[in-house]
């Protein structure tokens, strides 16, 4: 056997034991992938077994937490209810009935919808029983509430504390300030008009004199020559020297220098006198709307002297949005500040200026909303300040306690 033989044998038994070698492989690695696969899915079956119990602890919590939550709702309900009942001032308790008690029994009828033990809802519905006692009882009284300070406290104070006349005034102002540049801008332009119209009597007068020079030289040059003829020059010379003169003359007459400028704006005046009769009015208003809250305020203390303090007790109880000073950013005023005079109401703006983080910004400008600096959320955009100027966002402010 040649040596060519040998080697082909040779190559067709190594090829034979490679295929061989490579279908091992394979299989080795398909058995390989089938491991893998049902690795997977048992670790789908354990993720989705693991999620399911997730999803139920946290649904067990959230049952139990709302749970605890309307346990002690109705536990203040009835606090609040009895210190309604309690209260011995007529007026005092028909006014303390006409705030908290609807939403008292709407309390109450929405613990009974979301709590469990029968022992529980009983309990909410006779708040709800208390609650139509307490209404049936205070009808003996109502007709007198209803002439008593106390019964226009809520609707006073909703006027004393309304900021739109305020932010009027502010919007009159700034037009009186676009009135007063339109003005003096008139005022200029008008000075203008009158410095040259005095100053052409002048110029007349210098040009009556210079005719008069060249018709003395005409004469003169007749004296001297008397080949020169004239008598065509001198008429004409001396009949525009008198027009001449008597323009300087006219205009003397019509703008005397002894009399003082004044200006009459048909267009502007007329404008300004009404807006400042409305700011007057508004201000008024206002005052009224402060004297007559002041004066209620007056008579109720005096009839309940803690009225204030026992009215917070009964808030504090309820689910309610906080809207005291004590409530609001240390930074609202200074934000306040920046949002009016640069008339932009942007939570990145205060962010910037105030060098703190984007939530706490974003909640000092919910905040300026809720004063009435700016106006509600529009999208993405700058809200819109309501406040024109500092002046107007000082009084704003007062109202709130703040500087």
């Amino acid at each position: 056997m040649d040596t060519n033989t040998l080697l082909r044998i040779y190559q067709t038994y190594s090829l034979e034991k490679i295929s061989a070698l490579s279908k091992q492989s394979l299989a080795a690695q398909y058995a390989q992938n089938e491991q893998l696969v049902q690795l997977n899915k048992e670790l789908a079956a354990n993720n989705a077994i693991a999620n399911k119990i997730l999803r139920n602890q946290i649904q067990e919590l959230e049952r139990q937490e709302r749970g605890r939550f309307y346990k002690n709702l109705i536990f203040n309900l009835k606090l609040a209810t009895d210190r309604i009942e309690n209260q011995t001032i007529n007026n005092f308790r028909l006014f303390l009935s006409s705030l908290f008690l609807k939403p008292i029994e709407a309390y109450a009828k929405e613990s009974i919808t979301n709590l469990e033990e029968i022992k529980d809802k009983e309990y909410a519905q006779q708040i709800i029983d208390r609650v139509k006692s307490i209404s049936l009882s205070n009808q003996n009284y109502q007709e007198e509430y209803d002439k008593s300070a106390w019964s226009s406290y809520v609707t006073v104070k909703e006027k004393f504390e309304d900021n739109q006349n305020l932010i009027t005034i502010g919007t009159i102002k700034k037009e009186l300030a676009g009135l007063d540049e339109k003005s003096e801008k008139k005022k200029k332009e008008a000075l203008e008009r009158l410095k040259y119209e005095r100053n052409m009597p002048n110029s007349c007068f210098g040009c009556s004199a210079g005719f008069l020079a060249l018709l003395l030289v005409a004469t003169i040059g007749m004296y001297f020559d008397k080949e020169y003829n004239a008598s065509d020059e001198i008429p004409l010379i001396i009949i525009v020297a008198i027009v001449t003169l008597l323009t300087g003359i006219w205009k003397i007459k019509a703008k005397p220098e002894d009399v003082k400028l004044k200006i009459e704006d048909n267009e502007v005046n007329p404008r300004k006198e009404q807006l400042l009769h409305e700011i007057e009015e508004l201000e008024a208003k206002n005052k009224e709307a402060e004297k007559q809250f002041n004066s209620i305020s007056s008579i109720i203390t005096a009839e309940c002297n803690d009225w204030e303090t026992l009215t917070n007790e009964i808030i504090e109880l309820l689910p309610h949005d906080n809207k005291e000073k004590g409530e609001f950013d240390p930074k609202l005023e200074e934000a306040a500040h920046i949002v009016v005079s640069k008339q932009d109401g942007s939570t990145s703006l205060v962010q910037r200026k105030l060098a703190i983080g984007y939530n706490r910004a974003e909640r000092i400008i919910n905040q300026l909303e809720l004063v009435g600096v700016v106006s509600e959320a529009n999208g993405l955009k700058s809200r819109n300040v309501l406040i024109p100027d500092i002046e107007t966002l000082a009084i704003l402010l007062s109202k709130w306690g703040m500087k």
